[in-house]
């Protein structure tokens, strides 16, 4: 049993059945496991995310060892700032954050 009390219905917002009785269905069963999935989901695509930007950095410090930011950014269609983002992730990614916190952004 809850500890919360259950929502009132109004005319204007009716209550969906499931606040006032209990349903057990095997829709609702599978609703509930994937969503009790989701999150070990996304905790693999993060670390092949992870993966795949390590080896980006890898090779974006390679060629810009031969090349020059300048020049691959432009092979590459992006802007430097882009370029060094790229490069330097943690750094960007504190600017963000410290950015948006001033400006009241996510």
């Amino acid at each position: 049993m809850s500890v919360y009390p259950l929502p009132e219905a109004t005319s204007t917002y009716p209550l969906h059945p499931t606040y006032t009785e209990s349903v057990e269905t095997p829709e609702i069963d599978a609703l509930l496991q994937e969503l009790t999935q989701i999150p070990v989901e996304i905790s693999w695509h993060r670390e092949e995310i992870s993966a795949l930007a390590a080896r980006r950095r890898e090779l974006a410090e390679r060629v810009v060892a031969e090349l020059g930011p300048t020049e691959v950014a432009k092979r590459l269609g992006i802007s430097r700032q882009t370029l060094w983002q790229v490069l330097n992730p943690a750094q960007s990614k504190e600017i963000k954050r410290r950015s948006a916190r001033r400006t009241g952004g996510d």
